[in-house]
């Protein structure tokens, strides 16, 4: 078990911007709106190129999982919780019942969830079983703009994405009221709705449902 350079605020506040992001960019890019979602406390990631994971949240733990069809781990099939081994029981728990959920494949006949690493935080400390290369290496790559500091995965958010600087002032704005306030629901004036500049009703639906996963309605 090695201890992680990161913690569950960071991670949790950067997986509330990456969304906010994407929520923005699917009203022009729709194709992508499979790449990020939310469901209750799980917040599931994929790079449409054989990359996903997802991570849940508590008010104790959280607890990630991630697969990688790339990796040289996914043919040699072991068992999910093996990439646990240190963490608490109350992480395994939740991990089984919630993360390892958005995994399921089928192997020799029976229902498993596939995973090529894992993380858990304790509190705001982050371990993995792996060592944290390693971790990255096989699935964790995925969390890399949801890890940076804010201001650096802003920049890097508004590059991938390609927003504009409206876009980008809706961003920042949107992130502030819902970290300072993450349960209370956030409703966008219609000015806020233009700043999204979707392409047509089609896409502007695509991010009123990423938006809706996370509390923030038209």
């Amino acid at each position: 078990m090695e201890k992680i350079n990161w913690n569950k605020t960071q991670i949790w506040q950067g997986c509330i911007l990456s969304s906010i992001a994407h929520a923005i960019s699917v009203a022009q890019y729709p194709e992508f709106a499979n790449e990020h979602s939310w469901d209750g406390d799980n917040y599931s990631m994929q790079d449409s190129q054989g990359g996903r994971g997802t991570i849940t949240f508590n008010k104790h733990y959280c607890v990630a999982a991630f697969r990688d069809d790339n990796s040289d781990r996914i043919d040699e099939y072991k068992d999910a919780l093996d990439y646990l081994k240190g963490a608490p029981k109350e992480v395994q728990q939740l991990a089984e019942s919630e993360a390892l959920q958005y995994l399921l494949d089928e192997i020799d006949g029976n229902i498993a969830p596939v995973v090529t690493t894992a993380f858990w935080c304790i509190q705001e400390e982050a371990y993995s079983h792996d060592p944290f290369h390693v971790m990255i290496e096989h699935g964790g790559f995925l969390l890399n703009k949801e890890t940076m500091e804010i201001e650096s995965a802003i920049d890097e958010l508004q590059e991938y994405h390609d927003l504009s600087e409206k876009q980008v002032y809706l961003l920042k704005s949107l992130f502030t009221r819902k970290i300072n306030k993450p349960s209370e629901t956030i409703v966008l004036t219609e000015e806020e709705v233009l700043m999204i500049e979707a392409e047509d009703e089609e896409a502007l639906s695509e991010s009123r449902i990423s938006f809706e996963e996370i509390g923030i309605k038209f």
